[in-house]
């Protein structure tokens, strides 16, 4: 925890030794904005990944000398129920400190190879063989 973060009264001094030695700043509530947003995001990211908030996109690997799919790419969003859909940008770094990275990484391949599974089953039709 930096000093910004742990003033405990409005009224406190903090010391800021990033600004220089023997400096003090009088706390303001807008310092503790950071913190308070990482962790209401950590609390999120603990129920999304309980709810099953993630959904997978894929992204097509392309042979280029014959121009075929040679395979997909599987890449994590995160339905967040008031931000909207999240980038593994917004999400991953924090699942990876708090160790959520493991439930999210065991969902990624659980749906993946699902999803696999399912396109193998599906019935050929001539517009997807020649995709």
């Amino acid at each position: 925890m930096t000093p910004r973060t742990s003033c405990a009264t409005p009224t406190s001094p903090c010391i800021t030794p990033r600004q220089g030695k023997a400096r003090y700043e009088i706390f303001d509530k807008s310092m503790n904005a950071p913190a308070q947003e990482r962790m209401d995001l950590e609390l999120d990211l603990r129920n999304a990944v309980a709810r099953g908030e993630f959904v997978l996109h894929y992204q097509p690997v392309v042979d280029l000398p014959t121009g075929r799919i040679s395979e997909v790419e599987a890449l994590v969003r995160w339905k967040h129920p008031q931000r909207g859909l999240l980038f593994p940008a917004d999400f991953i770094g924090l699942s990876e400190e708090t160790g959520l990275i493991v439930a999210l990484g065991r969902w990624v391949l659980h749906e993946a190879c699902r999803q696999t599974r399912q396109w193998q089953l599906a019935p050929r039709t001539a517009s997807s063989r020649s995709a």
